[in-house]
């Protein structure tokens, strides 16, 4: 295969970077895993399915350029086995989105867009059933990530058609599926002064990382022409922080990225609007 030693090299890293990840995981108070799980309740109080599209923009000195769209959809469900969780993302990202350190990934992966379509299965506990990513590459290179459950164990495999890695043995826990660029958490129900952990699983470096949310103010603006109340959480994640604006029913309507993503912008838009715009080189 024309592109072997690449692959090779990324699924490489990436176990190293799961691997090592998986070694400073830190275990989380059942309170903060019941007030996390309470606070997704409340986000689909008014609907079991909730959709979020945001656009992606990075803004220059000159003008403001979009690099892509995330979409997540949640759902809570009947299963065979109770309540469930299944959550979808479909993203498209430019790599040209990580700044600086964009030259280094257009070396191993291309001058392009990062495509990741999936979902994950959580029962009433939030802890993961079940998980399906795709990925594809700018070079036009595909792999897979599959994860089952298996006692208290998740199992999580990395795979494409030429190559594949050894299957990986997580504790299981709650984890939240976002678009790798950022975790946009689906909660409501928030009060101002709350701080708590949460771990997700990036899906465009196959690791979990851990992100810290704070409901730092919150205060009433005009949006729109109607009065809103909005709170600001400020959430690290990856060593960027970011400041988000998100209304009591938790509708996220803008994020800001901090260094080294500063300048980046996801705006809440219609589906429509947010695929809109973004072009293959």
């Amino acid at each position: 295969m024309k592109n072997l030693g690449t692959v090779f090299t990324v699924l490489i890293l990436a176990f190293w970077i799961v691997m090592n990840t998986l070694m400073i995981l830190r275990q989380h108070e059942l309170e903060e895993l019941g007030l996390y799980q309470q606070k997704v309740n409340r986000f689909l109080e008014s609907s079991h399915r909730r959709e979020r599209w945001l656009g992606i923009y990075r803004r220059g000195q000159h003008n403001t350029r979009k690099l892509g769209y995330s979409g997540t959809t949640i759902e809570k469900t009947l299963g065979a086995d109770g309540t469930e969780y299944h959550t979808t993302i479909e993203s498209k990202i430019h790599v040209d989105i990580f700044g600086k350190g964009a030259w280094l990934l257009q070396r191993i992966l291309g001058r392009g867009f990062i495509e990741i379509n999936g979902q994950m299965i959580q029962d009433v506990d939030l802890k993961p059933m079940n998980l399906s990513i795709e990925v594809n590459l700018p070079q036009g290179t595909q792999f897979h990530v599959q994860g089952r459950e298996d006692g208290d164990s998740f199992i999580v495999t990395v795979h494409n058609e030429a190559v594949g890695l050894p299957s990986l043995k997580i504790p299981r826990d709650k984890l939240e599926l976002g678009n790798g660029l950022f975790p946009s958490f689906p909660l409501a129900g928030l009060e101002e002064g709350e701080a708590f952990q949460i771990p997700t699983f990036d899906p465009v470096f196959q690791r979990q990382e851990m992100a810290t949310v704070e409901v730092v103010s919150l205060e009433t603006q005009e949006i729109d022409g109607v009065l809103v109340d909005l709170y600001t959480l400020e959430t690290t994640f990856r060593g960027t922080k970011s400041k988000s604006l998100v209304t009591r029913d938790g509708t996220l309507l803008r994020t800001e990225l901090g260094p080294p993503l500063d300048g980046t912008i996801l705006r809440r838009e219609k589906e429509k609007n947010a695929r809109r715009g973004v072009r293959d080189d």
